[in-house]
Formats: C-alpha cells, structure tokens, sequence
C-alpha cells in the first residue's frame, strides 16, 4: 500500500488485488506443515510464486 499511495492519484492502478498464503499447504485437522511440505491442489496454492521451488 506504501507504494501505491506515494504513486501520482492519476496514475493509480483502478483495482488492487491481494491473496495471502492461507491455505497455501492445504488444510487438516490432524496434519501440520512446514516449508518442506508440498503446497495444497486449490486455486491459490497453484497459482503461487512459491510453486516448483
């Protein structure tokens, strides 16, 4: 947000779109995950930057 209110106001994107991580790994109620799990099968898991690393 820092980035986008320092921008010119005529030059400012008209939508800003942001995701978190959530999910990243998928759920469970009894399994945990860390960064060596591998990402979940969801929208946003496979759309990921972290994806393939």
């Amino acid at each position: 947000m820092k980035l986008v209110n320092q921008t010119d106001v005529n030059k400012r994107p008209l939508v800003l779109v942001s995701a978190t991580a959530v999910g990243y790994y998928g759920t469970s109620e009894t399994q945990s995950f860390d960064e060596q799990s591998p990402p979940g099968n969801d929208f946003l898991a496979e759309r990921s930057p972290l994806e393939g690393n």
